[in-house]
C-alpha cells in the first residue's frame, strides 16, 4: 500500500524505548569508573601540592645525619668503601646518582606515591574504598610524612619500600615482595630479622590454609632475593672488616645511648657525656659494637627498674606528635592526626579476632619496631615508618559504618584481586 511504513522483519535488531543503546550504557559505566576515580586523584595531588609547597617555604637543612650521608655518597664512589661503620649503602648510592636537590625530588615523588600505596593496603585489609580513600587523605596530610621527605634521610625511601612490599604482599607477587624488601634492608635494617616473619605471616592473609611448603616456597624466594641482593655489601665488610657482617654496626651505640648509668644525670646531653667513649679504646669496630651491646644488656639486667623508668620516658618520645614545629598549623594538624592514628589504630584490635589474617601482617612490624625502641632508643622520628600502617589500621575505623560481623570472617581470604571461599 502506497504511504504505508516498510516493515520489519523479525530477525531486525529493535532498541526499546524503555532501553537506552548500549553505547549509553557504557560511557555511563566508564563515567562511573572515571567519577569513583577522582577522589584518590585529588587527595594524591594535594599530597604532591602540600610537599612542593613545604620545599619551597622552607629549604632543606641538612641534620648531621644528613651531613654523613652526604660525605659517603662521595667517599663510597670514590675509594669503593664506605667510611662510617653504622649506615648502609643505598641511600648515599641514591644522593649520588640523583645529586643533593635531586634526591629530595626523588623522596617528594616517592613519598606523593606512598599515599595511593597507603590507599592500595586500606583497602585490602578492609575491602572498602572509602577506608583507602580515608587513609590517603590522612597520609597526604600527615606533617612528618611531608616534611621529613624534604630532608636528606632515609625515611621516606625506607617508607615507600616497605609499603610497596606489602602491597606486593597481598597480591601474592613474592617476588616483587622479596625486591622490596630486601632494598628497604639495604637502606635501613630496622626489620631485617622480621621480614621472614612478615612474609610467612602473609601467607594466612592470602590463603585459608596455608601448606608448610607454600611457606617455605615464599621464604625460599625471599632468601634467594636477600642473599643476591646482600651479597655485594657483605663484600664490602668483609673487605672493610676482614670478617664477615651482615649489616652495619649501628645496633651497640643504639643500645648503649640510654642504657648506661651517666644517662640518668645527663640524659640526652651527649655533648656532657658520650656514651660510646669508654669503648673508644676498643680499635677493632665490629668488637666495640659487640661490647657496647654486652654493656647495654648488662646495664638492664641490674638496673631494671631504672629501665623501666627509661621505658615510660621513651614512649612519650616516641608517640610524640610531631618532633619539629614550624608554626601552630602543623602542629595542631600533627596533634589531630596522630591521635586519631593511634586511637583508631587500637580500636582496629576489635577485628582481630574475625580479621586476623590480614591484620597480622601490619601489626607484626608494628609490634616489634616499638618493642625494639622502647627498650633502646626512641624519637618521633624512629616512630614515623609505622605511622602510614596505624593509618591502614585506624582508616577502617573511621570509613566503617557498619559492626564488625558485617565485615568479611577469616573465612574469606584475598587472592589476587578477588575473594574465594575458603
Amino acid at each position: 500500500m502506497i504511504g504505508s511504513p516498510p516493515m520489519l522483519s523479525s530477525n531486525q535488531p529493535q532498541i526499546s524505548a524503555s532501553e537506552p543503546p548500549r553505547s549509553l550504557q557504557a560511557a555511563t559505566a566508564r563515567l562511573a569508573i572515571e567519577l569513583g576515580r577522582f577522589p584518590l586523584f585529588a587527595i594524591v595531588c594535594l599530597g604532591l601540592a602540600l610537599r612542593c609547597f613545604w620545599w619551597l617555604k622552607y629549604p632543606d637543612i641538612n641534620s648531621p645525619d644528613a651531613i654523613v650521608y652526604l660525605k659517603e655518597a662521595d667517599i663510597l664512589f670514590a675509594t669503593g668503601t664506605m667510611k662510617t661503620i653504622v649506615y648502609m649503602p643505598l641511600y648515599p648510592i641514591l644522593i649520588h646518582i640523583a645529586g643533593a636537590s635531586g634526591v629530595i625530588v626523588l623522596q617528594i615523588v616517592l613519598s606523593t606515591i606512598s599515599i595511593y600505596l597507603g590507599y592500595r593496603i586500606a583497602s585490602d585489609i578492609w575491602r572498602r574504598q572509602s577506608a583507602g580513600l580515608v587513609a590517603a587523605a590522612m597520609m597526604a596530610i600527615h606533617p612528618m610524612l611531608i616534611y621529613y621527605c624534604t630532608f636528606r634521610l632515609t625515611e621516606t625511601v625506607f617508607i615507600f619500600l616497605l609499603l610497596s612490599g606489602l602491597v606486593a604482599l597481598y597480591r601474592n607477587h613474592v617476588l616483587a615482595a622479596a625486591l622490596a624488601f630486601t632494598l628497604a634492608n639495604l637502606t635501613r635494617p630496622s626489620l631485617d630479622l622480621f621480614f621472614p616473619v612478615i612474609i610467612a605471616a602473609a601467607t594466612f592473609a592470602t590463603q585459608s590454609s596455608p601448606s608448610v611448603r607454600e611457606i617455605g616456597r615464599r621464604l625460599g624466594i625471599y632468601a634467594l632475593v636477600y642473599v643476591a641482593l646482600m651479597s655485594p655489601w657483605w663484600l664490602h665488610n668483609y673487605t672493610k672488616y676482614h670478617r664477615f657482617v651482615r649489616l652495619d654496626l649501628a645496633g651497640g651505640i643504639t643500645m648503649i645511648l640510654e642504657n648506661n648509668e651517666q644517662f640518668e644525670q645527663y640524659g640526652l646531653d651527649w655533648s656532657k657525656y658520650a656514651p660510646w667513649a669508654p669503648f673508644a679504646h676498643i680499635a677493632d669496630p665490629v668488637e666495640q659494637d659487640e661490647a657496647m651491646r654486652s654493656a647495654a644488656l648488662e646495664y638492664i639486667r641490674t638496673h631494671p627498674l631504672a629501665w623501666l623508668r627509661g621505658d615510660v620516658d621513651r614512649a612519650e618520645r616516641f608517640f610524640t606528635p610531631s618532633d619539629l614545629n614550624y608554626s601552630r598549623l602543623q602542629r595542631i594538624v600533627s596533634d589531630v592526626v596522630v591521635t586519631i592514628m593511634l586511637i583508631g589504630a587500637l580500636l582496629s584490635l576489635t577485628y582481630a579476632r574475625i580479621r586476623w589474617r590480614v591484620l597480622l601482617p601490619i601489626w607484626l612490624p608494628i609490634i616489634f619496631l616499638t618493642a625494639i625502641h622502647l627498650s633502646f632508643h626512641a624519637t618521633a622520628r624512629y616512630r614515623l615508618p609505622l605511622d602510614p600502617l596505624l593509618i591502614a589500621l585506624a582508616s577502617g575505623i573511621l570509613a566503617r559504618g557498619q559492626s564488625p560481623k558485617d565485615f568479611i570472617s577469616d573465612r574469606l581470604v584475598w587472592r589476587g584481586i578477588g575473594l574465594r571461599r575458603a
